[in-house]
């Protein structure tokens, strides 16, 4: 299913990222790392702007893995002269990088 993440149809991503409780945990948030650059874009609501859907998907997947919520900073990219919207994954990464150096730390001194 991991796999599935990466496929070519944006179709087939999201629906990875519905199931991501069949195989996916809390080790294996690196491996949705790659779709934070993610461009496939659609409106959420009828005339809504545009966003970067699977980014936001993504990221909401990574608060539910790790039992968190985190900062929400809108990011607006400009594609095809269009704005398209998405929430920055920099506060992930501080959470991540934080969470990691805490493991780190533990399994030195044990």
């Amino acid at each position: 299913m991991q796999k599935l993440l990466n496929d070519p149809a944006a179709s087939v991503r999201r629906q990875a990222l519905d199931a991501y409780e069949t195989f996916l945990k809390i080790e294996n948030i690196p491996a949705l790392f790659p779709l934070e650059k993610d461009m496939f874009a659609s409106e959420t609501s009828m005339y809504s702007p545009l966003s970067f859907i699977i980014r936001n998907q993504a990221l909401k997947t990574i608060e539910l893995l790790g039992g968190t919520v985190f900062q929400k900073i809108e990011g607006v990219e400009i594609v095809e002269g269009d704005p398209v919207y998405f929430w920055e994954w920099a506060p992930m990464y501080e959470w991540w990088n934080k969470r990691n150096s805490r493991w780190v730390f533990w399994k030195k001194n044990s």
